[in-house]
């Protein structure tokens, strides 16, 4: 169908009923796709109280991020029980896991989990050593599996393995990389593990041709952000094909926009139980947990605090189990589209903090212990200045909201921009976190700052920012309320960067603007996607 596209001879009417006829054709060709593992695998065993956790890549990192395949699990068994865990680690392969020190190893977290069923994804990122390559990954991923069965991290059984094989490379042209050549080598990968998953006969799903597939026919939506990384749509469809190629699904209907309070609660709940796991299995600060900080006086309460972290997770997991679940198929029924649910980090509404008992003393580099907080005036009596030389006070945590400042700078106007990390150096168990960036502004120019604005809040672990003298709006939405902002030089710019979901803030910025505030922002979009769990803002101070 070919839309002009010309608001004065093509009504929205129109437009929107080209939209849907795209949608209706792109949706209804899915399943001219075929999905070769249904008569290769064995069938997939779920059973009432199965641990189900995912291993692997960054498709298997950002499913906790999409919950799409795992609230469909939940609603094809929503009396089951299920523990579902993303234990998926961006750059991992078969024979390599970066971790940092004192980490542990695979089977740790998976005897943790008591894993009953686990999902292995891998193949992208191995399949860039090409065909060069191919044979040490067909005896590392064999060593792998062979690895896994001989354990049993349930206590009783080996676990059963779903291998999963990488998408395909999307071709989205301009300065990304042209896929074609990639694709033959992923091709070559998939066949790979297809062959050892046969012999090894474990259950074994090919994404690589559906989604090649997918990829050619037309779109409504961006299914990938770079060309192997999926979008929010692109999980979306690609949950669908999942599904599909484990024959717990015969039949998806098409969309019909509809959306219930069902969904709405379950896959908010669902983000919460996955956040909330990820600082327990992957904290940040991993020095102060495992590695060589872990005996300083200040990590002493690190292992307790996991504790706690963890039993919240159980109390997560027990929640979604009591939901009322929307039916499998529903689960497909809209299209992703407005806030995304990291958009706000858990309340932990309705959630017990296990208290902690006493701080046992590990021992450790004694010399780093607690020292005395003094006040402004008494620390600025430890000052000792060269003759000449004077000092004041500009601003405290006494007068303005500030703790923590890992960062500050003064703009071209002399206020002083500073970034505030209350959270660091871990989230504090049960509490959402409350970093910032607070600008001081020095009216009356007495040196010291009369007056203070809080330019952005509700931030994650925020690493640094930095003010730049220009910059320009690489992209606008055209359907926002951002399309009435020009496009054109603004200054000045700052530039936020944060430990983790940073990308989440775009839906809050945008209701800033959307509200009049005098602070407007605008957003690079495309960083969020590239980088899920370090994001870059493009901010315009007005």
């Amino acid at each position: 169908m070919k839309t002009i596209h010309n608001s004065n001879h093509v009504s929205s009417l129109t437009s929107r009923l080209g939209f849907l006829l795209v949608f209706a054709s792109s949706f209804t060709s899915i399943y001219s796709i075929s999905l070769a593992a249904e008569a290769e695998s064995p069938a997939l065993r779920i059973v009432s109280g199965d641990s189900i956790v995912f291993i692997g890549n960054t498709f298997a990192e950002r499913m906790g991020l999409f919950g799409y395949f795992e609230m469909f699990l939940h609603s094809k068994y929503p009396h089951h029980q299920l523990k579902i865990r993303h234990m998926g680690w961006s750059a991992d392969e078969v024979a390599l896991r970066p971790r940092p020190k004192g980490f542990g190893d695979r089977h740790r977290s998976l005897t943790q989990e008591k894993a009953d069923v686990i999902f292995a994804c891998f193949g992208m990122n191995e399949s860039f050593a090409g065909a060069d390559g191919l044979s040490q990954f067909e005896i590392d991923l064999g060593t792998l599996i062979q690895d896994l069965h001989a354990h049993h991290y349930n206590g009783e059984s080996s676990p059963q393995i779903v291998l999963i094989s990488p998408v395909a490379h999307q071709n989205l042209g301009g300065f990304l990389p042209d896929g074609r050549e990639h694709n033959k080598s992923l091709e070559l990968y998939t066949k790979s593990m297809a062959k050892v998953a046969r012999g090894r006969n474990i259950l074994f799903v090919d994404l690589f041709t559906p989604s090649g597939q997918m990829f050619a026919l037309p779109s409504p939506k961006k299914l990938t952000s770079n060309g192997i990384h999926l979008t929010a749509y692109g999980y979306w469809r690609v949950s669908q094909l999942l599904a599909r190629s484990l024959g717990l699904v015969e039949k998806i209907d098409p969309p019909d926009g509809t959306k219930s309070s069902d969904f709405e609660s379950l896959s908010r709940a669902i983000y919460d139980k996955n956040y909330s796991f990820f600082f327990h299995w992957r904290p940040p600060n991993m020095e102060y947990v495992h590695g060589g900080r872990n005996r300083l006086p200040g990590a002493e309460r690190m292992p307790e605090e996991l504790d706690q972290l963890y039993d919240i997770v159980g109390q997560m997991d027990r929640r979604i189990w009591r939901m009322d679940k929307p039916r499998p198929e529903q689960v497909w029924s809209h299209i992703p589209a407005g806030p995304p649910l990291w958009s706000s980090t858990p309340t932990y509404t309705g959630i017990r903090v296990p208290e902690i008992g006493k701080i046992v003393k590990r021992g450790g580099d004694e010399h780093e212990g607690q020292g005395d907080v003094l006040t402004p005036v008494e620390a600025k009596k430890e000052f000792h200045l060269a003759k000449g030389y004077e000092i004041n006070l500009y601003a405290s945590e006494e007068n303005f909201p500030i703790a923590n400042p890992v960062a500050m700078h003064f703009d071209a106007q002399g206020r002083l921009w500073v970034a505030n990390s209350p959270t660091w150096p871990h989230p504090e168990v049960g509490v959402p976190p409350s970093d910032s960036i607070v600008i001081l502004e020095d009216s009356d120019h007495d040196g010291r700052a009369d007056k203070h604005s809080v330019f952005i809040d509700r931030l994650d672990m925020i690493h640094g920012f930095a003010l730049a003298m220009a910059a320009r709006i690489l992209h606008k939405p055209r359907t926002s309320s951002m399309s009435r902002i020009p496009t054109e030089t603004i200054e000045p710019t700052i530039i936020v960067w944060c430990f983790m979901d940073l990308g989440a803030k775009m839906w809050n910025i945008r209701s800033i603007i959307s509200s009049g505030d005098p602070t407007a922002l605008c957003i690079l979009w495309k960083a969020f996607f590239f980088i899920p769990r370090l994001s870059h803002l493009m901010v315009r101070d007005a």
